[in-house]
């Protein structure tokens, strides 16, 4: 999969311009430049128009080489950005390399970001060196420019800024290769509907119709036992529990359209297990 987005610092587009550009998300700057940030005031609209927000720490270019203390400082500062502007507390800190270097030259700055808040909250961007060593290293959330990368694309990159712009330049195109690739808010897993379990031995399973869909007039049916595909009443708690304690699962729920499918085969009740 993959969803195009954008990302800028002084010029900020409307959620409707990112919109009609086929973009799905933004991202936009935290720093001691308050003029090219986002804040409480610029992020709702874009929350609202339901695009992700992505965030990046960047000072100056060759900020991250200067080690351990700049790293820890920045992050701080980030979080202090994050905060005023209402993002959520698990919303992840992209901090920038923005230079052509190694792995090893910057990884105290990102390792003392992470130290500070989890390296589950601290986004990496750079080259593709400095890419591939920060998920050797143990990070996750990569954002690689084309910049500094001589032609090569991650595979690890979960971002990727690939040097088109917009609106006269003033914004970048990027493209995310996952579902969360450490914007807000996080993508919702959907949760898939567990099916139930038939019993191994008897091959069989309680069901009841859904109350809310019995047509208006017409008694609910009650509990039966479902066995290849035959319906057989269950006519009293006596059985009912019978069959639970033998160890036949439900009752699980169907629907009105199911039960009709069923009524033809239904057959008086048994009550013996």
């Amino acid at each position: 999969m993959s969803v195009k987005g954008f990302d800028f610092a002084w010029t900020k587009p409307t959620p409707q311009q990112v919109k009609d550009a086929g973009g799905e998300f933004i991202a936009g700057y935290f720093s001691t430049d308050i003029t090219k940030n986002l804040n409480r005031n610029n992020i709702p609209p874009y929350l609202e128009a339901g695009l992700g927000v992505v965030t990046v720490w960047e000072t100056a270019a060759r900020r991250a080489l200067q080690g351990a203390s700049a790293g820890a400082w920045d992050i701080h500062q980030a979080e202090s950005d994050r905060v005023a502007s209402g993002l959520p507390n698990d919303h992840v800190h992209y901090l920038a390399d923005d230079t052509d270097s190694t792995w090893e030259a910057v990884a105290p700055y990102f390792h003392a970001a992470a130290g500070t808040v989890g390296i589950d909250r601290i986004g990496v961007y750079g080259g593709f060196n400095v890419i591939e060593g920060a998920y050797a290293a143990g990070f996750r959330y990569l954002w690689q420019t084309d910049a500094w990368s001589n032609g090569k694309l991650s595979k690890h990159a979960l971002l990727y800024q690939d040097g088109k712009t917009m609106w006269g330049g003033s914004a970048d195109e990027d493209i995310a290769y996952a579902a969360d690739f450490g914007q807000s808010p996080k993508p919702v897993t959907p949760t898939k509907p567990v099916p139930p379990v038939i019993h191994k031995e008897t091959d069989l399973i309680l069901v009841e119709v859904n109350k809310t869909e019995v047509p208006k007039g017409t008694p609910w049916p009650g509990v039966f036992l479902l066995d290849n595909g035959e319906l057989t009443h269950v006519s009293d708690i006596e059985s009912l529990r019978a069959y639970q304690k033998d160890g036949v699962p439900g009752p699980s729920t169907i629907s009105w359209a199911e039960y009709e499918s069923y009524i033809p085969k239904a057959k008086p009740a048994d009550n013996g297990v």
